[in-house]
C-alpha cells in the first residue's frame, strides 16, 4: 500500500502537476494528518479486500480500490481544491462509502435458485444478431471512413460519435455498450481458452471497428488486459490474485511516469498515471467544490426529472467541466464519489455506493459457477466505465445490465483451458542415421 500511494503522489507531483496543469491539477504540501487518514484507512480497506478474484464483486472491489478509493484518499491531501480540513471530511466518505461496498460483497445473502441456461449454439446466434445490430448501426451513422486514431487524439471523433447518436437515438448506443463491454471481451477469452484464433480474430477485429467509430479507449485497452487475465489464469492454475491489480497499475503508473519524463513519449503515463488514476479523483473534488455551496441536482435532469425541477440550465458533468478547463463542451463525468455529492452532498455519495452495492451482489449471484478468469473478464469493461460514471447510468450505458443477463444465461462449459500452448513449438524430424 506504500509503495502505491508513493507512485501516485510521485506521478502526480512530477508529471500530471507539470504536463496537464489545465486538467485542473494543483499541488500543495500534503497534510500530514490527512495523509494519514487515508492511509489507514487504506490499510484497513485492504484487509478486507478477498484475497482472491473468484467472483465480478471480487474483481470490481479491487479495481475501485486502486482505481477509484486509493486515488480519492489521497490526492486531496496535496490539492488545493478543498481545504486540508474538507479534505479530510471527504477521504472518510470515500472510504466508508467504499467500506460499505466491500462488506456486502463479501457477506450480502444469495439466492440458491439456478435459472435455466442457454446452449452454446444459442450463445452463438445471440452474438451473431447483436454483432449484427451493432456493426450496421455505427456503419448507418458513422459511415465507413473509420480511422485508427492515437489513443491521444479522440476527442474529436468522441465528440462526434455521441453528436451523431444523440440524432440517431439512444439505442446505438447501448448496442455499442455491450458489444464491446461484454461480447467481445468473452469471445476473446473464449478464443485464448480453446485456441481458436478465427475467435481471437473477431474479438480484436471488433473492439478496432468500435474504437475507431467511437473513439473510447477501453475498448481497445480490454484487448490487452483479456490477454493478461487470460495468461495469469493459465500461469496460476486458474487463480486471479485480487493484489495484483494495484500491482499492476501502480507498476504501469511508475513506467508510464518514468518513460514520459525520461523520452518525452506521453501516451502510457497519460493514459495510467493521469486518466485512469489522477483526473478521476480531482473531477470528483471538482465537484464537490461546485455544488458544496449550490443547490444540489437531485438527479432532476435524469431519472427524477418528471418529480423535481432542475435548478440548472446544463447537467452536472457539463457545468464542472466547463468550471475545470474553461471549454464550454467538456464534460467532466464521475464516478460515485463526485456525482452523488453534485446530486445530493455526501448522502448521495452514500446511496451510490449502496446502489453498487446490490449492483454487486447481483454479479455474484448470476455468475456462479463460471471460473475466475470469466468473471473478470466479463466485468473488466464495465468496471472501466462505472469508475468514471454515475453508478446509475453504469448500469445500462456501461453494461453492467448486460453484464448481468450474460453471466446469467451463459453456459458453464466449454470454458475450459487447453493443455496446449498458445503457440506450440514443431520439433523436426530427426535426420540421423545409423552407420552400417
Amino acid at each position: 500500500m506504500t509503495a502505491y500511494g508513493l507512485a501516485l503522489w510521485w506521478g502526480y507531483r512530477t508529471f500530471a502537476v507539470v504536463t496537464y496543469p489545465y486538467l485542473g491539477f494543483t499541488y500543495r504540501t500534503p497534510d500530514a494528518l490527512g495523509v494519514l487518514v487515508a492511509a489507514v484507512g487504506l490499510t484497513g480497506l485492504a484487509v478486507l479486500l478477498p484475497r482472491l478474484v473468484r467472483r465480478p464483486g471480487d474483481f470490481m472491489v479491487w479495481f475501485f480500490f486502486a482505481v477509484v478509493i486509493a486515488p480519492a484518499a489521497l490526492v486531496p491531501s496535496w490539492t488545493h481544491d478543498l481545504s486540508p480540513h474538507e479534505a479530510r471530511v471527504f477521504t472518510v466518505v470515500a472510504l466508508t462509502s467504499f467500506a460499505l461496498i466491500v462488506v456486502a460483497n463479501r457477506w450480502f445473502p444469495l439466492p440458491s435458485w439456478n435459472p435455466p441456461r442457454l446452449r452454446s449454439r444459442d450463445v452463438v446466434l445471440v452474438y451473431a444478431v447483436l454483432s449484427l445490430g451493432t456493426y450496421g448501426s455505427l456503419l448507418t451513422i458513422m459511415g465507413s471512413n473509420l480511422e485508427v486514431t492515437t489513443l491521444t487524439g479522440v476527442r474529436e471523433l468522441r465528440i462526434l460519435y455521441l453528436e451523431r447518436v444523440s440524432q440517431g437515438g439512444p439505442l446505438v448506443a447501448y448496442l455499442v455498450a455491450v458489444q464491446a463491454n461484454v461480447a467481445n471481451p468473452l469471445l476473446l477469452l473464449r478464443g485464448l481458452q480453446r485456441h481458436s484464433w478465427c475467435l481471437v480474430a473477431i474479438a480484436v477485429l471488433g473492439q478496432v471497428v468500435i474504437y475507431s467509430a467511437t473513439g473510447y479507449r477501453t475498448t481497445l485497452l480490454t484487448v490487452p488486459a483479456v490477454l493478461a487475465i487470460a495468461w495469469m489464469a493459465r500461469r496460476l492454475g486458474g487463480r486471479i490474485p485480487g493484489p495484483i491489480i494495484p500491482s499492476a497499475l501502480g507498476g504501469a503508473s511508475i513506467l508510464g511516469t518514468t518513460t514520459a519524463l525520461t523520452t518525452g513519449w506521453v501516451t502510457l503515463g497519460l493514459l495510467v498515471t493521469v486518466r485512469m488514476l489522477c483526473l478521476p479523483a480531482v473531477i470528483a473534488l471538482a465537484h464537490v467544490d461546485t455544488f458544496s455551496d449550490s443547490p444540489k441536482a437531485r438527479w432532476a435532469y435524469s431519472f427524477a426529472g418528471p418529480f423535481l425541477d432542475y435548478p440548472y440550465d446544463e447537467v452536472p458533468a457539463l457545468m464542472v467541466g466547463n468550471l475545470m478547463t474553461g471549454d464550454s463542451a467538456n464534460y467532466a463525468n464521475s464516478g460515485f464519489l463526485g456525482d452523488g455529492y453534485a446530486n445530493l452532498g455526501y448522502p448521495g455519495v452514500l446511496i451510490e455506493a449502496a446502489l453498487l452495492a446490490l449492483v454487486l451482489a447481483a454479479l455474484n449471484y448470476a455468475s456462479r459457477g463460471l471460473s475466475p478468469a470469466v468473471v473478470a473478464t466479463m466485468v473488466l469493461a464495465p468496471a472501466m466505465v462505472a469508475a468514471n460514471i454515475s453508478a446509475f447510468t453504469a448500469i445500462l450505458s456501461g453494461g453492467l445490465a448486460a453484464t448481468f443477463v450474460a453471466a446469467l444465461l451463459m453456459p458453464r462449459e466449454g470454458w475450459e483451458e487447453s493443455e496446449r500452448p498458445w503457440f506450440p513449438l514443431r520439433r523436426r524430424a530427426s535426420t540421423s542415421t545409423t552407420p552400417a
